[in-house]
């Protein structure tokens, strides 16, 4: 879902940022269960995420030499 989000989305910024403020909204949509149980969960989570999709992005752009549009 995050690669597919990040693929058909239009915001024009640094592709690294991209991913991250990418990673930090689906994040926050899936990781708010974890707050039930604690602080650490949901920081691990959406840390996790926004990591994963700087990666996304950099294999993307760099790998597959994707144009940002």
């Amino acid at each position: 879902m995050l690669g597919f989000i990040i693929g058909i989305s239009s915001l024009k910024m640094n592709f690294l940022l991209h991913g991250a403020l990418i990673g930090l909204l689906v994040s926050l949509i899936t990781s708010i269960p974890f707050l039930e149980g604690g602080v650490i969960g949901f920081l691990l989570f959406t840390t996790a995420v926004i990591i994963y999709g700087i990666l996304i992005e950099l294999v993307a752009t760099k790998v597959f030499k994707a144009k940002v549009v």
